[in-house]
């Protein structure tokens, strides 16, 4: 598998895991790049944040 396969795989792998704490009630998620903001905007742009209502924090 290739570098890039790898990173693919981990993207979609983390859009899952986001999806499902963001389908269970989390109030948001916070993401630490560690310099890898390409993969930080792609998990962004598969869960569509941008257009997705705010919850309001309890």
């Amino acid at each position: 598998m290739t570098r890039k396969a790898y990173a693919s795989f981990g993207i979609d792998v983390v859009t899952e895991l986001c999806e499902d704490l963001l389908q269970g009630g989390a109030p948001g998620l916070h993401f630490y790049s560690m310099n890898l903001s390409q993969a930080v905007t792609q998990i962004w742009t598969n869960l569509d944040l941008g257009n997705r209502p705010q919850r309001e924090l309890l």
